[in-house]
């Protein structure tokens, strides 16, 4: 309305003005005689310049002049307030996000995650053509007092069709979508997609496995749930040690590593079978080929090698970065983490206040055919899925509290998978669970704040991984490069009638050869597509070989296989997850996190001294160093710090860093228990238990040993009887008082004193009993054999399914029938429902 008014105001002034002084002054000679002279003196007096060329010379005109120049200053004042006005308006409507935006060929993002947002964004910030627009029902800009802040955004619901329009939506060539309201999500792709009517490339992300039918039906062209990468990832930080590193460099594209890229193929590489093609790009071009896409739709990673390539397929392929283009050399390995040894005994343990993560990751352990028990530590009810085969035990109490912890008897776990929303919480259990088991238990651990990782290899932890690190590399890869999104998931899955990516160590029966020999032959013989090599003796993997490396007998390899192929052959040690120690490089750079622990030690703090002893004992950011360990674990426990002491006793047990002192060994751990020492108390209490008057209190064992049967046995067989007395014994982590005097009973009686000092390892460290096969023993002794056994599983009047399993794995060794076995089992079975009644 001011516009208006000022728009007929202020010419008519200035007609009025300009006229009244050239009817005044306009007499004789006098500049005002010209009409436009007027009309100029007009215009400089009303905005206040006045240059003095022209001014009145009568009284009358005087009197007029400072009416023009009143009348100007107020005209001035209302056009700057309208001006401001009008200014301000537009730029607090461009910060509040109401001012539309005209534009095309554009990337567009519609989120409400801040995180999500910056990603995707960083994803493109270092092309030329940077060109974003973002919707956001946030109530300011994610990216207010960040870099990108100048990026223009729309704010909104990005499912209502005017707020579409207003971020030109039409116009835009792709769309990251993501919102924490699954349905939002969906709504807002097919918004996208009929107001585009389907031109426009959508990359969606979600949380709901049961919204990916929802996704397919709206049009997206790619879903991702954010599960399905870093839980599955988790679980391989354990079973295939090294093939997260893989992944996360194919991902994350630097200039300096490997890229995934979608290639058509050309005339002369149509017709060829899939390995003659791989063979010839490897040696040719360096490239390694992974996977073949049919119609640009279906995407078949490591197809059968007698695969016919077709004209119009594309290829899913390595390609190495420009800087090394024959691939990686040896000097070209980067380092990769999670590669320490994982204890064979303990439960596995999942702490979490996510239910839905849980659900995911019993899903994935369940696949990956996990057989050791699992705890499950959350503050959620019980939730068990009514058709799983897993050994599942749920445990209601804080995730991260040390009562918990208790009650999940974290003391005997060997891996805990960690995750909360909040990264305090998941800071806090892996120090507790770092603290209480004395460094022993394989932590991995999520998390969600950028940089959070460190915090957490600082208290210990052994393998992180970033929920939403993966997420913007993968959907960006893939809206460029169709088809890399589904490649990652199949190589991460486990599940059946995909194409998985494994990790084994090559064993003697291995000949050397190189790299693309390896190649020829594993795809040729055994349908495996090799993809990656890590160095025996340290954990330093090349990503993608050159056709020259050699692949030596202890080197792990990682390859592509269909899940339905055998993969536990003579080429391959049984324990794949166990690397030699590190042998250390001359051009080894030491991290700056453990240059400032080795300064906070030499200036004695205890944590710190603890804790560098532990990055030596377990090779974590530092070549492993035994000796080393022992000196740091030597210096925190002299200071009163229990987990070095109970370290420093098991160091002494079993003669790392230091000669074998069993004595000195049993006083640390006395002491750490002294401390309070979770692990500790438990391990002296048992060996104190076991150490005490077999008879004390008068109380006898419910059943005895056979003597007949330990006459009947020489002296090499009496060793493997009693190793699987205790390996039965020891399968639930403890002894019992029933327990201990038939084991002390059959010791004296066999007369092998030396089995005292195997058993108390075997509590103390928990060390594995190994047994091999034992054979040319007839029917009746095998059976009293395996009646033994079962007399002491079921001596506690309980039959678990570790015992169970364990009796059958005796009864293979012992070479019994399968019938003998199964009858062997449900003797115990029946002799336990007896004790009940």
């Amino acid at each position: 309305m001011k516009t208006k008014f000022l728009l007929i105001v202020f010419p008519l002034l200035l007609l009025l003005s300009a006229l009244g002084i050239h009817l005044i002054e306009g007499t004789g000679n006098s500049s005002y005689a010209s009409f436009f002279n007027s009309v100029w003196w007009t215009v400089v007096t009303f905005t206040t310049v006045g240059y003095g060329d022209m001014y009145p010379a009568t009284e009358a005109g005087k009197l007029f002049g400072i009416f023009v120049l009143v009348t100007g200053v107020l005209i001035n004042s209302v056009v700057i307030s309208l001006v401001s006005n009008w200014f301000f308006a537009f730029q607090s409507g461009r910060q509040k996000g109401l001012t539309p935006i005209k534009t095309k060929d554009h990337i567009l993002i519609c989120s409400d995650n801040p995180e999500f947002i910056r990603s995707i964004i960083k994803e493109y910030e270092l092309e030329q053509e940077f060109n974003v627009v973002l919707i956001s029902p946030l109530p300011q800009s994610p990216l207010i007092g960040t870099k990108f802040e100048e990026i223009p955004w729309i704010n909104g619901k990005s499912f209502h069709t005017d707020i579409l329009k207003k971020a030109s939506a039409s116009e835009a060539q792709i769309a990251y979508i993501s919102f924490q309201d699954d349905s939002q999500t969906v709504m807002t792709v097919m918004q996208l997609e009929n107001l585009t009517q389907g031109r426009i490339v959508s990359m969606a992300q979600y949380s709901d496995k049961d919204y990916r039918t929802h996704m397919e039906h709206v049009g997206c062209d790619y879903a991702l749930n954010t599960y399905d990468i870093y839980i599955p990832l988790m679980v391989q930080s354990f079973t295939d040690q090294g093939s997260p590193t893989w992944i996360r460099e194919l991902v994350i594209n630097h200039p300096n590593t490997p890229s995934i890229k979608k290639q058509l193929l050309d005339e002369k590489s149509a017709s060829q079978t899939w390995i003659d093609y791989v063979l010839h790009t490897k040696k040719n071009t360096g490239s390694m080929p992974l996977a073949l896409v049919n119609n640009q739709t279906r995407v078949h990673v490591n197809p059968p090698s007698n695969t016919v390539l077709k004209p119009g397929d594309h290829v899913l392929t390595l390609v190495p970065p420009s800087n090394r283009p024959s691939a990686d050399s040896i000097k070209d390995a980067i380092r990769t983490s999670g590669l320490d040894e994982i204890s064979r005994i303990g439960h596995i343990l999942i702490c979490s206040d996510e239910l839905q993560f849980i659900k995911r990751l019993i899903m994935e352990l369940e696949i990956a055919g996990i057989k050791e028990e699992i705890v499950v530590l959350s503050e959620h009810p019980e939730w068990v899925h009514s058709e799983t085969r897993l050994n599942l035990r749920w445990v209601q109490a804080s995730s991260f509290s040390e009562e918990g912890f208790k009650l999940a008897q974290a003391y005997q776990a060997r891996i805990a998978l960690i995750d909360h929303q909040e990264d305090s919480h998941t800071l806090m259990a892996v120090l507790r669970l770092e603290r209480v088991t004395g460094g022993s238990i394989f932590t991995v651990a999520s998390f969600r704040e950028h940089g959070f990782n460190h915090r957490l290899m600082e208290v210990g932890c052994d393998f992180c991984i970033s929920v939403d690190e993966l997420v913007a590399p993968i959907l960006k890869n893939n809206s460029i490069h169709f088809g890399i999104g589904d490649l990652v998931e199949h190589i991460i899955s486990q599940d059946h009638n995909t194409e998985s990516l494994c990790v084994r160590k090559l064993s003697a029966k291995w000949q050397t050869k190189t790299w693309i020999d390896a190649i020829t032959e594993l795809n040729r013989d055994y349908g495996f597509l090799p993809a990656g090599l890590i160095r025996k003796g340290e954990p330093m993997m090349l990503v993608n070989p050159q056709i020259d490396v050699p692949v030596a007998p202890g080197d792990f390899l990682l390859f592509l296989v269909r899940n339905d192929l055998e993969t536990d052959l003579p080429i391959f040690e049984k324990t794949p997850w166990t690397f030699d120690q590190p042998t250390p490089t001359g051009d080894y750079q030491i991290p700056e996190t453990i240059t400032k622990l080795i300064e906070q030690a030499e200036q004695g703090i205890p944590n710190a001294q603890y804790n560098l002893g532990l990055s030596y004992a377990k090779g974590k950011g530092i070549p492993q160093d035994m000796n080393k360990a022992f000196e740091w674990f030597s210096k925190a426990a002299t200071q009163g710090q229990a987990q070095a002491m109970y370290n420093l006793g098991v160091l002494y047990i079993q003669g790392e860093g230091t000669p074998i002192n069993a004595k000195l060994g049993y006083e640390w751990i006395d002491r750490a228990a002294s401390k309070g020492h979770l692990l500790a108390q438990r391990k002296i209490e048992t060996l104190r238990e076991l150490k005490s008057p077999w008879n004390e209190a008068g109380q006898q064992s419910p059943t005895a040993p056979n003597l007949a049967l330990l006459g009947k046995l020489n002296e090499a067989q009496k060793t493997w009887f009693i190793s699987a007395f205790i390996k039965m014994i020891m399968i639930d982590g403890k002894i019992d008082l029933y327990e201990k005097q038939y084991l002390r009973s059959i010791i004296e009686n066999i007369g092998l004193a030396d089995q005292r000092s195997k058993l108390e390892n075997a509590v103390l460290l928990g060390n594995e009993i190994k047994l091999f096969p034992l054979d040319g023993l007839d029917k009746e002794t095998q059976e009293m054999l395996l009646q033994e056994l079962i007399n002491v599983a079921i001596i506690d009047r309980n039959f678990s399914e570790d015992e169970k399993r364990l009796m059958k794995e005796i009864g293979q060794l012992l070479n019994a029938s399968d019938e003998l076995i199964a009858q062997m089992i449900q003797s115990g079975i029946q002799s336990v429902s007896q004790f009940g009644k």
